[in-house]
């Protein structure tokens, strides 16, 4: 299986994926759909409205979908639990600007 993106590699349903952050089209999808707020808003205990859930679901399945389109959402619901939530969002929004080949620095 060919990873197009560099991202954070984790254990997720028993398989080994790599995460990488979010691209500008997911970013547009997450934003039209209203999730970008709401992801803001998710609390560090866990707790999470249905809003909030459908949020997360969202934003993982994009994440991991730039590397492995044949991973839906109901994948996702199946194999992810509560505890990993944090540690693929962690990875999903994050933005690795030292580990950039393929954009240089504007030169001052």
């Amino acid at each position: 299986m060919t990873v197009n993106y560099d991202g954070t590699l984790l254990k997720i349903g028993g398989k080994q994926l790599e995460v990488p952050p979010l691209n500008l089209k997911s970013m547009k999808r997450l934003s039209t759909k209203g999730y970008l707020p709401v992801l803001l808003s998710l609390r560090s205990d866990g707790a999470m409205s249905a809003e909030q859930l459908e949020a997360v679901i969202e934003a993982i399945t994009c994440a991991i979908q730039q590397n492995y389109p044949e991973i839906d959402s109901g994948w996702i619901e199946d194999n992810i639990s509560l505890p990993e939530i944090p540690y693929i969002l962690a990875a999903a929004l994050s933005a690795p600007v030292s580990k950039s080949p393929n954009v240089e620095s504007p030169s001052r």
